[in-house]
């Protein structure tokens, strides 16, 4: 029997066609697949699955037949290339309206992070997640596992109908993760599945009708803390008509809808985008979405019993066209946000520069500025990336920005577009000046002091025993002591006691920063072998993030 064999070749290329604005620098194009469907239906970024300290770019891309998972990789010197890849074991449908696809989180709490990817058409038995799981050792061919993972050994979560958003979290604050798929079906928009153990997922049964999102799901972000409870629990959503909803998420089994005053259709059932910032660095996070129908963008915050639009009936600022891509971040690092939407081929930014706290009025941003221009493709994607770990994407510290283009313009191909900032990127979220260990009576007594706080949620902190796993010890979720200050300019002391070790034994212990978003910072590990008494201190060694130098007691 001859079969059919779809090929993708990669071209990487210096681009001079296309422009980055003023601050910015393009830097790389890459050429996603050779037909006219191979469109870049989302991406995922600011993680380093190897823990290498190079982050990695995940690309769903939509082909004529199959879909297609591809990481790439900076490899240390110049370039991004592609070091792992997975066909997609269903039909995928190219984009033509936004799409969340890619989510990455250790759900089954196993200590090895998943890659979930989701891909779908109209069909109700192609709409599925698959998740690729990471084993210990570099990213590779082969790492993470090729063979997707599911519930009931399937290979896959099986939605009802098509997907249109996947997003993952621990809302419900217990030892496992959850996965969240908003798909476009009238009556049960919302499915939630939670991990129950190693490679064990099941299916949460929905209370009344909190499963039903207006007439269906086309957008939803990850649950990050919104309301100001110290809880990842909220999931701001989207429905296909472009309404905003939250729903608070901390019981899984009963999701509540919150109340969102000023909420209107913004566009049609494919048109809608969302994204979630601190645009004004004060207060809770802000809700932003496109406005499809006046081309224009929302901002809703929480205001202490409900969402409430800014301060207007208009858009915030008139874009001159339908929104496809939408991210926030602060590429300059004055603590000034900027709000990135595509229109076209081209991506724009405004930046927000008020001390108010207001969003009632385009005097609060700046005037239209340009990210990229000319690409040929309509852009789908913006991804404004994130520290990975404590590095940027390729270790030099500029913010890097990801720009995904569909398949229908001129060259007929899927591509990336890597752009870089000019401004160095120093806004770690918390500035950890000191963090030591030491054994006091048969007691290991852990402190660290840190010098600013950035949307600081909370620490956790892990400890090894000899040489086993790294292991969760305690977390802000469960001990008031362990909060952070969200966000300060001064300097702040942390001490915790453990009491449950024994004289002997060595342990390392790793200390976690958790920001707004659920986000996750892990710092250096110190070891120390618990005694009877005595105190000796280990050489001091420099922290390569900050001007300080950190000393470890044991």
């Amino acid at each position: 029997m001859r079969k059919s064999i779809l090929i993708v070749v990669l071209f990487i290329n210096t681009i001079y066609s296309q422009s980055a604005g003023l601050g910015f620098t393009l830097n790389q194009e890459i050429e996603l697949g050779s037909v006219a469907s191979g469109v870049v239906n989302d991406i995922y970024t600011g993680i380093d699955l190897d823990s290498d300290g190079n982050g990695e770019i995940i690309v769903q891309v939509g082909q004529a037949s199959n879909g297609k998972t591809i990481i790439y990789e900076w490899d240390g010197s110049s370039s991004y290339s592609e070091v792992w890849s997975a066909m997609l074991p269903v039909s995928n449908a190219s984009s033509d309206q936004p799409q969340r696809l890619i989510s990455v989180y250790d759900t089954d709490n196993d200590g090895h992070l998943e890659v979930l990817v989701a891909s779908s058409t109209t069909t109700s038995g192609d709409a599925r997640v698959f998740s690729y799981e990471m084993v210990s050792g570099a990213l590779s061919g082969t790492n993470p596992s090729t063979t997707p993972k599911g519930p009931d050994g399937t290979g896959y979560f099986q939605a009802n109908t098509r997907i249109r958003a996947i997003v993952t979290g621990n809302s419900d604050n217990d030892n496992y993760g959850e996965l969240y798929v908003g798909n476009s079906n009238n009556t049960t928009s919302l499915e939630i599945w939670e991990a129950t153990g190693d490679d064990s997922w099941v299916k949460v049964v929905l209370a009344g009708s909190e499963d039903e999102i207006g007439q269906g799901i086309i957008d939803m972000a990850s649950p990050v803390d919104l309301d100001g409870d110290g809880n990842l629990d909220d999931i701001a959503i989207v429905e296909e008509q472009g309404k905003l909803s939250v729903i608070d998420c901390s019981i899984l089994e009963n999701p509540v809808k919150q109340t969102v005053n000023n909420s209107t259709n913004t566009g049609t059932n494919t048109e809608a985008n969302i994204t979630i910032g601190n645009i004004d660095n004060f207060g809770n996070q802000e809700i932003i979405i496109s406005d499809n129908i006046n081309d224009g963008i929302q901002i809703f915050e929480w205001t202490g019993s409900a969402y409430d639009r800014d301060k207007t009936d208009s858009p915030i600022f008139l874009t001159g066209g339908d929104i496809f891509g939408l991210g926030t971040q602060d590429f300059d690092d004055d603590n000034y946000w900027e709000v990135y939407f595509s229109r076209k081929d081209s991506a724009f930014y405004y930046e927000y520069q008020s001390s108010s706290g207001d969003f009632d009025a385009t005097s609060d941003f700046t005037n239209e500025a340009i990210l990229i221009g000319g690409t040929n493709n309509n852009i789908y994607s913006i991804i404004p990336s994130q520290n990975a770990g404590n590095t940027l994407l390729d270790v030099d510290q500029y913010r890097d920005f990801i720009i995904g283009t569909e398949g229908n313009g001129t060259s007929g191909w899927g591509e990336l577009f890597i752009l870089e900032s000019q401004t160095v990127d120093n806004s770690l979220p918390v500035e950890l000046n000191y963090f030591n260990v030491q054994n006091i009576n048969g007691e290991v007594v852990i402190s660290w002091i840190t010098e600013s706080e950035i949307d600081n949620l909370g620490f956790i902190l892990y400890r090894q025993t000899g040489e086993g796993i790294m292991i969760e010890l305690d977390s802000y979720k469960t001990n008031s002591n362990l909060r952070g200050q969200g966000s300060v300019t001064y300097r702040s002391e942390y001490h915790y006691i453990d009491d449950n070790v024994y004289v002997g034994q060595m342990y390392t212990y790793q200390l976690a920063d958790i920001d707004y978003t659920g986000k996750e910072t892990r710092h250096d590990p110190v070891s120390v072998r618990v005694k009877t008494r005595g105190v000796t201190m280990k050489p001091a060694y420099p922290n390569p993030f900050n001007p300080t130098t950190t000393f470890s007691i044991v």
